[in-house]
């Protein structure tokens, strides 16, 4: 099988010739390079280890561009402004010019859209066409990318210090954006007979749930990255008896780090565990921990942990227990309850916030979570209804034309290759080919789960 040179140098500073498009990063590679070389019957491998190659480069890229002046003056001003709020709430003085003040998550499908999941989301989209702090990375890939350091992953994980590490990083990406970040509860898309239809997979919320996201409103988002998904490929989705099983464990060291999460037995599991089903159900660009934040409903799963976290920490304060001062103690590396929470660049002149003051009650009441959905009226939803039998909230289903996605496609003309959008339906069929094409993406090592619902179909997507 034949190469093309010319597409096998092709990088990120060429401009390209015919209908190509420019081929600026891995994004553009795997939409356009392979479905080129595929189409004119080049040789797939090479152009696999071009665009692999291409994705090296740009995360030693993200690296460099996090050491600039520019990004550390304004992650060290979103720092400020989450540590002004703290000390604003314990002086009870109004909000000071750093801070957003208190802010009320509600569930994503809570009315009204406008106000709530519509608000969140040009936020979003406000953030991602920016290019304020650096010319080659938009303002939200920048906060994207606090959570890929190789040194703040192993304090962000595998422990106590989890729950302080993302709860700051919630509060630092709403200063960022000005506005709450609504959570997503798994609990009603668990409770349907097929997840995979349920409304947040639709133009209105997410966005199609298989491949290359390409239609609702975070399709053509400026990205190094592109989103992609695999739902339902294995772990599950969180559920009602999931959230009561992790509110009925009895310390904070269970709650926080019990078990193993490969284990099977999810009965053993911390609550971390079950946010790390809910990331490898959904699968692709949001497994592993290098790009999870790089696909935008990250930050609404994330409140929710958080949420079922902060119920917890109630729970004990009625009890009499404050869970700042019983942070759990077992030796885990960075997870000591006098650890600084590590933001990557460091900051000289930002005071660190440590975990144990991550559990502490001044940072979380800068925070408060509506309800949620409960029957009978859940929320007053239009996207979700009351099943009177299970007492559950469940939630409705997508529409017939949510069930079909665009997808590039490419021709060879007599001037060269076109590139063409049709429309495919939105199911693992669609993954199965992106797969075949590019083979494994080199997004590097993902959240691993021993247990799984069996509705799953067990194919999640292989990194390397």
């Amino acid at each position: 099988m034949k190469t093309d040179n010319d597409l096998l140098k092709r990088n990120s500073s060429v401009e390209s010739n015919g209908d190509l498009p420019k081929i600026r990063n891995y994004a553009d590679c795997i939409i356009y390079d392979l479905v080129e070389a595929e189409v004119r019957n080049f040789s797939l491998t090479e152009i696999r280890q071009n665009c692999n190659d291409l994705f090296i480069q740009q995360t030693q890229i993200w690296k460099t561009n996090m050491e600039d002046n520019n990004v550390a003056n304004y992650v060290g001003h979103l720092l400020r402004g989450v540590h002004s709020g703290i000390t604003d709430y314990q002086k009870r003085k109004k909000r000071s010019i750093f801070g957003i003040g208190v802010l009320t998550r509600k569930e994503i499908r809570e009315p009204p859209y406008e106000d709530n999941w519509g608000r969140y989301f040009k936020a979003v989209r406000r953030l991602k066409q920016s290019y304020d702090i650096r010319p080659d990375m938009n303002t939200y890939d920048v906060v994207a990318n606090l959570h890929t350091a190789d040194k703040v992953i192993p304090t962000a994980h595998d422990g106590p210090g989890f729950f302080a590490w993302h709860r700051e990083y919630l509060r630092i990406m709403e200063t960022a954006l000005g506005c709450p970040i609504p959570y997503w509860d798994t609990t009603p898309d668990h409770a349907m007979n097929d997840p995979t239809e349920s409304v947040v997979w639709s133009d209105k919320y997410f966005g199609n749930g298989y491949g290359i996201v390409q239609n609702g409103i975070m399709k053509n988002l400026p990205t190094l990255l592109p989103i992609i998904r695999n739902i339902n490929s294995a772990a599950w989705l969180v559920s009602k008896d999931d959230i009561k099983m992790a509110l009925e464990k009895p310390t904070l060291y269970e709650f926080t780090e019990s078990s193993p999460c490969t284990k099977e037995d999810r009965t053993q599991y911390s609550w971390e565990c079950f946010h790390k089903g809910i990331h490898d159900w959904i699968s692709g660009t949001i497994g592993p921990s290098n790009t999870t934040t790089f696909d935008p409903i990250f930050f609404p799963i994330h409140a929710f942990i958080d949420k079922i976290f902060e119920i917890y920490r109630q729970k004990l304060i009625s009890k009499g227990i404050d869970p700042a001062e019983h942070y759990p103690t077992k030796s885990i590396k960075n997870h000591g309850p006098d650890h600084k929470m590590i933001w990557v660049p460091i900051f000289p002149d930002v005071e660190h916030l440590t975990n144990r003051q991550g559990y502490g009650h001044e940072l979380a009441a800068l925070t408060k979570y509506s309800y949620g959905p409960v029957c009978p009226h859940c929320m007053n939803s239009a996207d979700l209804y009351c099943d009177a039998s299970r007492q559950l909230c469940v939630s409705k289903e997508r529409e017939e034309k949510d069930k079909y996605v665009m997808t590039t496609t490419a021709t060879l003309t007599p001037t060269g290759i076109a590139f063409t959008d049709i429309l495919e339906p939105d199911n693992h069929i669609r993954v199965k080919r992106l797969i075949e094409r590019t083979g494994r993406f080199p997004f590097g090592k993902k959240f691993n789960v021993g247990s799984r619902d069996v509705r799953t179909r067990n194919d999640e997507i292989s990194v390397l």
